[in-house]
């Protein structure tokens, strides 16, 4: 009994999940449409001199105001964990042999503790989400009835699933285009920017 509603728990939520399928690096969405997921590095700003932060705000309007299409900035905040690194700094503790560096690296480790505590540090992770939609996708010799799509009469290529032959490469091809530009504009602000694989 407990199963059966669990599993229609699972069907209920499936219903607002617009996901259909990862293939080839790529985000296939249930419509057809792809999203490409880039993961970018961080700068530390408030080190930066005040001309270096209007230099970097400017270069980041720039590359706002050049996009033709839109994409989605995501941050990821998530408290710091670092039990792993006071593991290790306890274990060369048991192997210190002087006195005092043994009460300085315990004296360390509580010290990180309670900055951790205190400060409640994040780790930050930064994505950019680029999309090609499918039904916006004008093809040779549908121009009138993807205009008609647009402007809410469906056609049934937009909604039938994606298949993974010259079509999808078509449009991984324009897709990956957009991902080149948005992570040459990103490595012009300083930025690392790799664009997620399937795995």
């Amino acid at each position: 009994m407990e199963q059966k509603v669990n599993r229609k728990q699972a069907q209920n939520s499936e219903k607002f999940l617009t996901l259909g399928d990862i293939h080839d690096d790529v985000v296939v969405l249930k419509n057809g449409s792809l999203r490409s997921i880039v993961m970018v590095s961080s700068i530390n700003f408030d080190l930066k001199s005040d001309d270096e932060q209007t230099s970097i705000m400017n270069q980041f309007q720039q590359f706002l105001n050049s996009l033709d299409f839109p994409i989605e900035i995501l941050v990821s905040s998530r408290r710091l964990n670092i039990e792993d690194y006071l593991k290790t700094i306890k274990e060369k503790e048991k192997h210190q042999q002087n006195d005092l560096l043994k009460i300085q690296t315990q004296e360390y480790v509580e010290f990180i503790k309670n900055f951790i505590e205190l400060h409640a540090i994040m780790s930050k992770t930064f994505y950019v989400t680029i999309p090609l939609d499918r039904a916006v996708e004008l093809k040779p010799n549908e121009g009138l009835s993807s205009l008609l799509n647009i402007f809410g009469k469906k056609k049934e290529d937009a909604t039938k699933p994606i298949e993974y032959g010259e079509e999808f490469a078509h449009m991984k091809d324009k897709l990956m285009q957009r991902v080149s530009n948005v992570t040459s504009a990103l490595s012009s602000l300083g930025l690392n920017a790799v664009t997620l694989e399937s795995d």
